[in-house]
């Protein structure tokens, strides 16, 4: 279908509805750019407006965000979702208009697309955080995200921020901005987060320690009282685990995935062992994952004895206190022997495991 002819059709369906815009509570519109504007005549009328999802398809390589007024300037939003849509401000309402002030729940999320680069940038994610101080729920996708230049130091402050998820599918470049963009933020109410990579084998381009010792140092900024962390990219330094377990001490749940240096899964097992005396970091955690690419691990690690020595320390801590549940996410597709033993060890030992829940997400 032509855009012009879509932009027709865009126009009739809003004069349809134009007598019952001010009873619409949830919008959700898949239309590109050029044919959203035709909202505009709504937007005084639809003063009941609290969910909004925009979906910018199909896409084209230009859009035309030459808005005359933004279509929903005013409206009393708490949950918006946008998908491949760029420079919010112009698209949804203007910087300085109210809607922003409502907003609870925010993604931010954009579409694989190997031609074109779909979503904002780093800029424009900082900006829209910054706009919407009452947030309680972030969901951040940085699929293809970009920069327009050299990221300038900010400190964007979420004072109402509960939940804030922050993933990607592509690990290199977008890696990076994840990383900046959590250096950017301050959460003091957070209490769950995910700050992880889709992609299922990782490719460095960065040294990935980076990344985890940015999130322990923005959970210590901000003094958040974080009850859940799901984390990929290892690797995971020792004294940062150690920095984790004292930032972060009420951690109920703790889910790391891909431990690939020789270090991490030792690293994990020494800082979550207790000791002789029976004292123990992080003593309310109930839910532990940890997991990886057999494939992937340092060749010379001892990965049965690794696996071992993690179900050791589950079964000390589980008779000094609230530990419930051990989750395992290994995957292995080579044949080779260390894998293969180490696949074997991890059955054998969970199957004998008693005295708390274990889920087995071993993948072959």
């Amino acid at each position: 279908m032509e855009l012009t002819e879509l932009q027709y059709h865009t126009r009739t369906l809003v004069s349809f509805v134009t007598p019952y815009a001010s009873r619409i509570i949830e919008l959700a519109i898949f239309l590109p750019s050029s044919a959203v504007k035709e909202f505009s005549p709504l937007r005084e009328r639809m003063t009941s407006l609290s969910s909004l999802l925009l979906h910018d398809t199909p896409r084209a390589k230009w859009n035309d965000m030459h808005f005359k007024m933004p279509p929903f300037e005013g409206c009393p939003l708490k949950r918006l979702v946008l998908r491949d849509v760029d420079f919010p401000s112009t698209y949804v309402a203007g910087k300085l208009s109210d809607t922003w002030v409502n907003i609870v729940h925010l993604e931010l999320l954009a579409t694989p697309n190997g031609i074109i680069h779909p979503g904002l940038s780093l800029e424009q994610i900082v900006e829209v955080l910054g706009l919407t101080r009452h947030l309680r729920t972030a969901v951040i996708h940085l699929e293809h995200a970009y920069s327009m230049g050299d990221f300038p130091e900010v400190d964007i402050t979420c004072p109402q921020l509960v939940h804030l998820t922050i993933n990607w599918h592509d690990d290199q470049y977008p890696l990076r901005l994840a990383t900046q963009l959590i250096n950017s933020l301050t959460f003091p109410a957070l209490e769950h987060l995910i700050f992880d990579n889709r992609v299922s084998r990782p490719r460095q381009s960065i040294p990935s320690f980076t990344s985890f010792a940015s999130v322990v140092t923005a959970i210590e900024r901000s003094r958040a009282p974080l009850k859940s962390l799901q984390c990929s990219n290892g690797s995971f330094g020792y004294d940062d685990i150690l920095r984790l377990c004292e930032v972060a001490p009420h951690l109920e749940s703790l889910v790391i995935h891909r431990l690939v240096e020789r270090r991490d899964g030792p690293s994990w097992v020494r800082a979550l062992m207790p000791d002789e005396s029976h004292a123990v970091l992080l003593p309310r955690l109930r839910v532990l994952g940890l997991g990886g690419d057999l494939d992937e691990m340092d060749t010379t690690l001892d990965v049965p004895k690794v696996a071992l020595d993690i179900i050791a320390m589950a079964h000390r801590r589980r008779a000094l206190g609230s530990f419930q549940m051990l989750m395992a996410d290994w995957k292995e597709r080579s044949f080779s022997k260390s894998p293969e033993i180490a696949m074997r060890t991890l059955r054998e030992e969970f199957a004998n495991c008693v005295g708390f829940q274990f889920r087995d997400n071993i993948l072959l």
